[in-house]
């Protein structure tokens, strides 16, 4: 009877220990399964969605460059640096000479730089009954001058009551190299008297490079 106990219990304890090798090598094989790496493909249309935290900030290494491929139609917005820095306005008077149709007035850029243009005006006093017919601005880039022709406006009799009054005020963008004039020309249609004018410049100045 003892012998019979003790094989009983031998069969169950190898039974036992079988379970539980084959537990424990389940087991293992879920852990395996549980933590073994994940591949996720997506394509462009249908991206993970992903959050960005604790705001990391992305620097170049020295000496890199930034390609922006924006389009026409999505420019990237920009800002002129130069703008309004160095402020430039000057003033020149004058008077057509006696028995003469035209007169003029020079304003000179400062040397080593270069004036942008950005308004442009004139006052003109003409003996009643006669009449500006052109008003123009003169300037030289690299050696090359050219000669831009402004609206005139005429306002009528001055309250003098001897004189009738033109004027020039005109936004642009023209450009003049250092050390050159910018030269106002003007003309009328009657040579007599000697009126007078104003003719002012008002833009910025920038380095040439």
């Amino acid at each position: 009877m003892n012998k019979l106990k003790n094989c009983f219990f031998a069969a169950l304890g190898i039974s036992l220990f079988a379970f539980v090798l084959s537990v424990t090598g389940a087991g293992r094989a879920v852990a395996q399964s549980t933590f073994s790496l994940v591949k996720i493909i997506n394509s462009t249309s249908e991206p993970v969605p992903t959050t960005v935290v604790n705001s990391p900030t992305v620097k170049l290494a020295s000496n890199a460059s930034v390609t922006v491929n924006n389009g026409e139609t999505n420019p990237v917005l920009v800002q002129n640096v130069n703008d309004g820095v160095t402020p430039f306005h000057q003033t020149v008077t004058g008077s057509f000479p006696a028995g003469s149709f035209g007169g003029s007035g020079i304003i000179s850029v400062p040397a080593g730089q270069r004036l942008v243009i950005e308004y442009v005006s004139a006052h003109v006093l003409l003996p009643t009954g006669q009449n500006l017919h052109q008003v123009s601005v003169s300037t030289q880039i690299k050696g090359s001058t050219v000669q831009h022709f402004l609206v005139r406006n005429q306002h009528g009799a001055h309250f003098s009551g001897t004189d009738n009054v033109f004027t020039v005020g005109q936004q642009l963008r023209l450009y003049a190299d250092g050390g050159s004039p910018i030269i106002f020309s003007l003309a009328r249609n009657v040579a007599t008297g000697s009126p007078g004018y104003s003719l002012t410049v008002s833009g910025y100045l920038v380095d040439i490079p």
